[in-house]
C-alpha cells in the first residue's frame, strides 16, 4: 500500500491505474473528462446492494480521500442484449429512478450483457482520475449475544496484579539506617551501636579482602530442594514459591463471542509465564503465576524484582457492512448497530466474508514488585530500631557468598525497590531521604534538541535553529532564510542534521541548508541502493548520525541507513507492511513509523 489505512478499515481489495505517459512527463495526475465505471468480481460474496466504501490515495498529500460510494450488484437477466440489475438485494430489478441514482446508463447495461452472465454480482466503482484506489470494509470484533457490541472486552481498566504475601513469608522491614559513620573501635573492630563485631583479613593471592559482619552472619542460610531453612531464631521453613496473580475478568464475565481465548502472561528478570483460558470465565477471575526466586539463568535473586503483567483478550475480526447511506463510507467505522439487512438500513450489521481467519486482541497490562522466597529472620540485634527483635533483612552478599557468612569486600548487593546497597564490607547505604537536586538551567522559547561539545544549546521553533550560548544566556539564528524546521540533530563533529519536510539537510556555516536525504515530498524511489535525493520520505521523521557519519533514519516501518556514498540501505524492519509474516519474515521487525531513533 503506498500509505497507511484507517486504522478501521480491513485489507479488502486495491489497485492502482496509471498511465506510463502521465509518469514520463511527471504529471502529478490524470483527470477524466467523465467518470470512467470499474467492476470488479465480488469475490467476498457480500451482500447485493452493500455501499462499497471506495478511496484514492493523494500522493501530495500522502492520505487517502474518500469518494462517493460505489455498490454491489447482481446481473439477475439479459434481456434483448441489456443487464437486468437487482441493486438493492431484494432479488427484483433495478427501476429507472435506482439506475439513474447510480448513473448507470442504457450503454454501460449492453456493457453488462456482454461482460458479465445472469447470476454474477459485482462491485461497481466511478473513478475520476488515475491514483491508486481502494475499496475496504470496516471491520472489528463479533458481536456479543444478542447483538450487543459493549460487552467486550470485559476489562479495559488498568490490569489488576495482586502478590500473595501470605505465600512470600514476611513482608522486608523498611530500608535500614546508613551505618557509614558509626563509631568502629579498634581491633576486629566492634560496631558499639549496633553491638555487632566483625573481622577484615587479607586474601593471599587476590587483591580484595574478606569481610566478617555479626549482625548478618545469620543470614548464612542452607538452601535445600527448593525451600528455605532459617539460619537462626528457630524460624520455620518458609514457602518454595511466591505467588502472584493477575486479574482476568472485571465485574461481569467473559461474553463468547466476541471472545475466544483469554490470555495471562508475567514477564520478569528474563523469564517469562503464560497460560490461556477458555473464554467461559466467571467474574473476577484469576491467573496465578509461582516464582522460585529465580532468573532465566538458575541464579537465585536476593532482592525483590519487578514483575509485569499482561492480559489479553483475543477474538475474530469479521467484515461490517458500511452504512449505505453515507455518502462517502470509506474509513468510516460502522461499529455494532440495527440496520436492515443486505445493507439497506442504517449500516452496522456484521457479515462474514470468505476471507482467511483474522484475529485481533486487547490487552491490559501493569507491573507489581514481588520479593523472592527469602528468609527475614529473626535475630536479636537492635539497628537502630531496625529490627528491634523482629524481622532484619538478610544480607544478599552474605547469601550469595556463601562462604560461612564471610563476603568479599567487592560484592555488593543493591536492592533498587527498598533503595538499600549493602556493601561487602558490611557497611550499608540508604537513599531514604535523598532527595533529586535539579536546577533550571535556562528557559528556551522552543524544543531543546542537541547539547554542542562546548555547553551551547541547540533548540528549534517552527522556522527556524538556534544556538544558545550558557554563559551570556543569547540566542544567534543559524539558518539564512526561515524554513519550516521539524527536528535536528546534533553529530560527533558537530556538525547540525536538520530536518525540514521530506528531507534531512546539512547545515553550512553561512545558514545555508544542503539537501542530503529525501526527494522533497512523499514519492520517489524507495528499494536499497537508492540514491538518497531519490527516496520518497514522510514529512517528518526520527534520525541520528552515527559515530562514522552515517544517517540513520526511520522510513515507515523500516529503519534504514544513509551510507557515505550517498546511497540507502535497510537496517531492520520493512519499508511497507505485506501484513504477512509468512509472506515477508522481515514483517516481526515491523517498526513504527515514529519510533525514536
Amino acid at each position: 500500500m503506498p500509505g497507511e489505512l484507517p486504522p478501521a478499515t480491513g485489507y479488502t481489495f486495491a489497485a492502482e491505474f496509471s498511465v506510463d505517459q502521465a509518469i514520463a512527463a511527471g504529471a502529478s495526475t490524470v483527470k477524466f473528462s467523465q467518470p470512467v465505471v470499474v467492476y470488479e468480481d465480488n469475490f467476498l460474496n457480500f451482500p447485493i446492494g452493500e455501499a462499497v466504501p471506495v478511496g484514492y490515495y493523494d500522493k501530495a498529500m500522502a492520505t487517502w480521500i474518500p469518494t462517493p460510494n460505489g455498490r454491489i450488484i447482481k446481473v439477475l437477466a439479459v434481456n434483448n442484449g441489456q443487464a437486468v440489475l437487482d441493486v438493492t438485494g431484494h432479488g427484483i430489478a433495478a427501476t429507472a429512478a435506482e439506475l439513474a441514482e447510480l448513473s448507470i446508463t442504457t450503454a454501460e447495461l449492453g456493457e453488462l450483457a456482454q461482460r458479465y452472465q445472469a447470476g454474477d454480482s459485482i462491485w461497481r466503482v466511478l473513478t475520476t482520475h488515475f491514483s491508486p484506489w481502494d475499496c475496504n470494509w470496516p471491520y472489528g470484533p463479533k458481536p456479543c449475544p444478542g447483538g450487543d457490541y459493549t460487552c467486550a472486552p470485559p476489562m479495559l481498566e488498568p490490569l489488576v496484579i495482586v502478590p500473595l504475601p501470605e505465600l512470600e513469608g514476611p513482608p522486608p522491614p523498611p530500608p535500614p539506617p546508613d551505618n557509614e559513620d558509626n563509631v568502629i573501635c579498634p581491633g576486629c573492630f566492634i560496631d558499639v551501636e549496633n553491638r555487632a563485631v566483625g573481622e577484615q583479613i587479607d586474601v593471599v593471592g587476590v587483591p580484595f579482602k574478606l569481610n566478617y559482619y555479626s549482625a548478618y552472619a545469620g543470614s548464612a542460610l542452607t538452601l535445600s530442594g527448593g525451600s528455605v531453612s532459617g539460619g537462626g531464631g528457630g524460624n520455620p521453613p518458609l514457602p518454595r514459591y511466591s505467588k502472584i496473580r493477575l486479574k482476568l475478568t472485571g465485574g461481569k464475565p467473559v461474553a463468547s463471542p466476541p471472545i475466544n481465548e483469554v490470555t495471562a502472561e508475567l514477564k520478569m528478570i528474563g523469564r517469562k509465564w503464560q497460560r490461556s483460558f477458555a473464554p467461559s470465565l466467571a467474574e473476577d477471575s484469576y491467573a496465578t503465576f509461582e516464582w522460585d526466586g529465580r532468573d532465566r539463568y538458575g541464579r537465585r535473586m536476593y532482592t525483590c524484582q519487578t514483575a509485569y503483567g499482561k492480559v489479553g483478550y483475543h477474538g475474530e475480526l469479521i467484515y461490517y457492512s458500511s452504512r449505505i447511506n453515507m455518502a462517502a463510507a470509506f474509513a468510516s467505522y460502522t461499529g455494532g448497530g440495527s440496520g436492515g439487512g443486505g445493507g439497506g438500513g442504517a449500516g452496522g450489521v456484521p457479515f462474514t466474508g470468505n476471507r482467511p481467519n483474522l484475529t485481533f486482541a486487547v490487552y491490559a497490562r501493569g507491573w507489581v514488585s514481588v520479593c523472592p522466597p527469602l528468609p527475614y529472620e529473626q535475630t536479636p540485634i537492635n539497628l537502630n530500631g531496625y529490627g528491634s527483635g523482629g524481622a532484619a533483612i538478610a544480607n544478599p552478599s552474605v547469601v550469595s557468598a556463601n562462604i560461612g557468612g564471610w563476603t568479599p569486600d567487592i560484592l555488593h548487593a543493591y536492592d533498587p525497590l527498598r533503595g538499600v546497597l549493602t556493601m561487602g564490607n558490611g557497611q550499608v547505604r540508604s537513599t531514604a531521604g535523598i532527595t533529586d537536586n535539579i536546577q533550571t538551567v535556562t528557559e528556551l522559547p522552543g524544543r531543546l534538541t542537541g547539547v554542542f561539545a562546548n555547553g551551547d544549546l541547540l533548540y528549534t521553533t517552527a522556522d527556524n535553529l538556534y544556538r544558545y550560548q550558557l554563559d551570556n544566556q543569547s540566542s544567534t539564528a543559524l539558518l539564512a532564510q526561515p524554513t519550516e524546521v521539524l527536528g535536528a540533530t546534533i553529530a560527533a563533529n558537530q556538525a547540525v542534521y536538520v530536518n525540514t519536510p521530506y528531507r534531512v539537510q546539512l547545515l553550512a556555516a553561512n545558514g545555508q541548508l544542503t539537501p542530503l536525504l529525501g526527494s522533497g515530498n512523499s514519492t520517489g524511489e524507495n528499494a536499497d541502493g537508492a540514491e538518497g535525493l531519490t527516496l520518497g520520505l514522510s514529512r517528518n521523521i526520527d534520525f541520528s548520525v552515527n559515530a562514522g557519519g552515517e544517517l540513520i533514519f526511520t522510513d515507515r516501518h523500516a529503519l534504514r541507513k544513509l551510507g557515505l556514498d550517498g546511497r540507502v540501505s535497510t537496517i531492520a524492519g520493512v519499508r511497507n507492511r505485506s501484513g504477512s509474516i509468512e509472506a515477508n519474515p522481515d514483517e516481526r521487525f515491523l517498526l513504527s513509523p515514529r519510533s525514536p531513533v
